[in-house]
């Protein structure tokens, strides 16, 4: 019997040469047009009675073409309480802007910022109103079935006049340093969804309060006796837990429940998502928060 040899090498060079040949019929040029407003300036700012008045400026680019960094150094930035101005913001670096008078949002004041930079459209905000500190009612833990858990309850006094939102984050606290904690939400089933409510992340939660119609927010959730330290990068026992309790405007509410962050991968598989903005004549979002806090011993 005749065996047909055939050389390894002019079999590889025929598979390698069908390969391109496919991938070369399967190609297809196509055209785009991606739509562009023209250049515009980006704002994105926080604004609480805390902290002095600060906003970050930029400038849009096309979205196709060569890629290119714009740092707004020379923008008019004015902030405006009760459409009176009270201050311009001078550039502090890294596209940053701070008040020249070391200003600071007043609680029951609203205040809105322009900005303008040569022929760019005048950026403009709607005004976002400073609300007063909210409350909690009630904070506690008790026992859990696990005993590396603890069953965590916090109840927030709902102001049930206007339309009110907030903002809960919880902290777990080691030999005095803030770590990281992975709550499990007991309000909902896992993957569920509850109505004027959403998860910002595993550890802060955002609440429509005129939504929810009762006086009484409550949050229920499991906590663990371990967090992680990101600065040693190991985990560590739990001795308390710091509660954030934030009443936020409605731009902090929708900007953070109209748009969820993905990383690279996840990101190409995503819808678009247009994220709210309350800026005209340009990008961004001016939000507004005041916050107290109420640490509890975990024993």
């Amino acid at each position: 019997m005749e065996v047909l040899r055939v050389s390894l090498r002019l079999t590889t060079c025929f598979l390698a040469s069908l390969c391109l040949m496919l991938m070369g019929g399967c190609t297809k040029e196509i055209s785009l047009d991606i739509p562009y407003e023209g250049d515009k300036l980006v704002l994105f700012g926080v604004l609480t009675p805390s902290e002095v008045v600060s906003v970050r400026i930029g400038q849009s680019v096309p979205p196709v073409g060569e890629h290119r960094f714009v740092e707004v150094r020379e923008a008019v930035v004015v902030l405006w309480e009760n459409e009176m101005v009270v201050d311009t913001l001078a550039y502090a670096g890294t596209q940053t802007y701070q008040s020249k008078k070391e200003y600071r949002p007043r609680i029951g004041k609203s205040y809105r910022i322009t900005a303008s930079l040569d022929a760019l459209p005048l950026l403009s905000t709607e005004p976002v109103l400073i609300e007063a500190a909210p409350t909690f009612t009630g904070a506690g833990l008790v026992a859990s079935e696990n005993e590396n858990q603890r069953i965590l309850t916090a109840e927030i006094e709902n102001v049930l006049s206007g339309e009110q939102y907030y903002e809960l984050k919880v902290e777990g606290v080691s030999g005095g340093q803030a770590v990281w904690v992975s709550p499990e939400n007991l309000n909902r089933p896992m993957g569920s969804s509850v109505p004027c409510e959403f998860m910002r992340s595993e550890d802060q939660y955002l609440y429509e309060g005129h939504c929810l119609g009762n006086r009484t927010i409550t949050q229920r959730l499991l906590v663990p006796n371990q967090g992680y330290n990101s600065a040693t990068l190991k985990q560590v026992p739990v001795d308390q837990f710091r509660l954030r309790l934030r009443q936020v405007s409605e731009s902090y509410y929708r900007y953070y429940t109209t748009g969820t962050d993905f990383g690279d991968v996840e990101r190409v598989f995503q819808e678009p998502q247009n994220r709210y903005s309350n800026v005209t004549g340009g990008y961004g979002i001016l939000m507004s928060y005041t916050e107290t806090s109420r640490i509890i011993s975990y024993n």
